[in-house]
C-alpha cells in the first residue's frame, strides 16, 4: 500500500481534458461527446482555447462509478460524486499518520464483512494542539451509524466530558462543504478503501 503523501492546502479546482482522460480512462472521442453534457458555469477557456473543467464535476459527468487514480486531486473530485452516508473523525491518542492509516484500514476490512459496497474516504491532518495526528473521513454504507462508531471504539477512545474524540453524524448533501472539509488538509495522507480497489 503506497501513501499519498502531499499538503492541499490550495487545490486547483479545474482540471484539463488529458487529465480527465487518464482519471477516466476515456478516448477523445468520448470526452468529446461527454464535454457537451457539461453547464457552460462547470467549464472555461484557458490558454490557447483549452478547455478546463470544474473538478467537483468530472466524476458524475465523464465517468460515474469509475473508482479515482491514487492521487489527491482524483480523490477529492471522485468524493463530490458519490452520495455519501457519513462524515466524521477520529482523534486517537498519541496517534501517527501510519497509526491512523492501519486503524481506518482495519474499521474498513471489519466493514466489508458488514456491507460488501462500503466505500471510505478519509485524509489525515495535525492536531493543533499536539505533535500526533487525526483521520476525517466519509462512508457511504448501509451499515447503521450507532453500529459504525461502536465499530470505531475499537481503535480509538471514547468521548469525554474533557475531550471529543469520536465524531460521526449523516452526511448532508446541502452542506457542499463537507468534502472539501475532509479532504482540506491531508498532509498525513488521503486515501480511498472499496471492495474493488485500495487507495491508501
Amino acid at each position: 500500500m503506497r501513501v499519498i503523501d502531499l499538503i492541499c492546502n490550495k487545490v486547483n479546482n479545474w482540471v484539463d481534458k488529458h487529465e480527465i482522460m487518464r482519471w477516466c480512462s476515456i478516448k477523445p472521442t468520448t470526452y468529446k461527446k461527454r464535454l457537451k453534457t457539461i453547464d457552460p458555469h462547470d467549464r472555461r477557456s484557458v490558454f490557447r482555447g483549452k478547455t478546463e473543467i470544474n473538478i467537483i464535476k468530472v466524476y458524475s459527468n465523464f465517468c460515474p462509478n469509475t473508482p479515482p487514480l491514487n492521487e489527491y486531486r482524483s480523490i477529492l473530485s471522485y468524493s463530490q460524486s458519490v452520495d455519501w452516508s457519513f462524515i466524521g473523525n477520529i482523534v486517537p491518542v498519541s496517534s501517527s499518520p501510519f497509526d491512523l492509516k492501519n486503524k481506518v484500514c482495519f474499521l474498513f476490512d471489519g466493514w466489508l464483512l458488514k456491507d460488501k459496497d462500503v466505500e471510505v474516504v478519509y485524509s489525515i491532518e495535525p492536531n493543533p494542539k499536539d505533535e500526533y495526528f487525526h483521520s476525517h473521513f466519509l462512508i457511504k454504507t448501509t451499515i447503521p451509524k450507532p453500529d459504525i462508531e461502536k465499530d470505531i471504539l475499537m481503535v480509538c477512545d471514547e468521548n469525554s466530558i474533557r475531550e471529543s474524540r469520536i465524531f460521526v453524524r449523516d452526511f448532508n448533501p446541502c452542506i457542499g462543504s463537507g468534502v472539501d472539509y475532509t479532504l482540506k488538509n491531508p498532509s498525513g495522507g488521503c486515501g480511498y478503501l472499496s471492495r474493488v480497489i485500495h487507495l491508501v
